[in-house]
C-alpha cells in the first residue's frame, strides 16, 4: 500500500491562513469597537440641535421657569405647564405646541411657566426625569433664553434617545455646542446640579398633588384654572395655545 508524502510546509501554510483570518477579524472588531465608542462619545454630532432665537424675557425662581414678552401687560394670561421629561404625552404636547408657544410669546399674547417634575423616576433621583429637569433648570438660571428653549425642545422632541439614553456627558456636550457658559457645562458634566434638579422637581410634584390629589402629567393651568390640551381623533396631543388664548 502506497502512502502520500505531504510537503513539510503544508500544515504550516494552513495555520498561517487561519491566523491571517483571525488577525483580520481582530482588526475588524477593534475598528467596529472604535466606531461605536466614538459615536457614543460624540452623540451630539449625530443629531440636529434646535437653534431657535427667542425674543422674550426669562426668569428661574421658586421651581418655576417663566417666559414672558418684553412688554407684557396685566391682561396677558399666564399658562403653567407641569411636565416630566420622561412623560411621553408631555413630549407629544411640547412637540405639537412649541411653534405656537414661541409665536404667542413673541406676539405678547401669553406668559408661560414651565414646572418640571420627576415623579416618573419612581423615587430614583438618578433617572432621566431628574436629569432633564436639572439640566433645563441650570441653563434657565443663566438667563440664556435661547439655550434654555433649545435644550428643552431637544430633550422633549427627541425624548426616546436624548432624554432616555443620553447621559450627563452627552447633555453637557449638547449644552457646550449650544454656547452655554463653560462653568454650567462643567456642572452638567460632573452631575453637581442633580440635587437641585431633584429639589425643584419634588416641589412641583407636591404642588400638583396639592391641587389635584395625585400626581400626573402633563397638566395645564390658565391663570390658575386647569384646562385640557386638545387631542385629535387618534387621541394625539395638539397645540394647547389656541385653547389658552380663547377669550383671553
Amino acid at each position: 500500500m502506497s502512502q502520500k508524502i505531504k510537503s513539510p510546509n503544508a500544515s504550516k501554510g494552513g495555520n498561517g491562513f487561519l491566523w491571517g483570518i483571525i488577525a483580520i477579524l481582530v482588526i475588524a472588531a477593534v475598528a467596529i469597537g472604535f466606531i461605536v465608542y466614538n459615536n457614543q462619545k460624540h452623540k451630539v454630532d449625530n443629531i440636529t440641535l434646535p437653534d431657535d432665537k427667542v425674543n422674550v424675557k426669562m426668569t428661574a425662581k421658586d421651581s418655576i421657569v417663566t417666559l414672558e414678552p418684553e412688554n407684557a401687560g396685566n391682561d396677558v394670561p399666564t399658562v403653567e405647564v407641569f411636565e416630566d421629561f420622561s412623560c411621553h404625552y408631555c413630549a407629544e404636547l411640547e412637540t405639537a405646541s412649541s411653534e405656537d408657544v414661541k409665536k404667542a410669546l413673541e406676539d405678547g399674547k401669553v406668559k408661560v411657566q414651565f414646572r418640571f417634575m420627576n415623579f416618573l423616576d419612581r423615587g430614583d433621583e438618578t433617572g432621566p426625569s431628574t436629569r432633564g429637569a436639572a439640566v433645563a433648570w441650570e441653563i434657565a438660571k443663566t438667563g440664556d433664553v435661547d439655550a434654555f428653549w433649545n435644550i428643552h425642545r431637544l430633550m422633549m422632541e427627541e425624548q426616546s434617545t436624548v432624554t432616555r439614553d443620553w447621559d450627563w456627558d452627552d447633555l453637557a456636550n449638547a449644552a457646550e455646542k449650544m454656547g452655554v457658559d463653560d462653568g454650567v457645562v462643567g456642572k452638567i458634566r460632573d452631575k453637581s446640579i442633580k440635587d437641585e434638579g431633584a429639589k425643584i422637581s419634588r416641589a412641583n410634584d407636591k404642588e400638583v398633588e396639592k391641587r389635584e390629589g395625585n400626581v400626573s402629567s402633563p397638566l395645564l393651568y390658565k391663570n390658575g384654572k386647569k384646562f385640557d390640551p386638545p387631542v385629535n381623533e387618534k387621541r394625539e396631543m395638539q397645540s394647547w395655545v389656541p385653547v389658552a388664548l380663547e377669550g383671553k
